[in-house]
């Protein structure tokens, strides 16, 4: 290990906390606040997608669900999927869909 077995546990530890509080932050402020473009239950909140990687973007992701890109809307903003875009370029990913394919909605 490059930091040494202490500091690598700890630097699991910190990253472990972090996935799981932002997880949870998705599902609880994602299906709270924010603006809903598509007609489902989650909630589109652009500052947490800063924070998650896209994931805040939860309407669109309820709307699309097996999009790579989560950033549907004018002016949403998906950092994964500049990650995924670039990856896709150079031959190191493959992304299933070209355009999102979205869910029907329940009624």
């Amino acid at each position: 290990m490059i930091l040494g077995p202490v500091l690598g546990l700890l630097a699991a530890g910190v990253y472990a906390l972090a996935y799981l509080l932002l997880s949870a932050a998705v599902n609880a402020i994602g299906h709270l606040w924010g603006r809903r473009p598509f007609p489902n239950q989650a909630a589109n909140s652009q500052w947490l997608a800063w924070f998650t990687a896209g994931e805040g973007l939860h309407n669109n992701h309820h709307a699309a669900p097996t999009s790579a890109r989560l950033a549907l809307g004018r002016g949403e903003i998906d950092p994964a999927w500049w990650v995924i875009s670039a990856l896709q370029k150079i031959g190191w990913a493959k992304v299933r869909h070209d355009k999102p394919i979205f869910a029907k909605s329940a009624a």
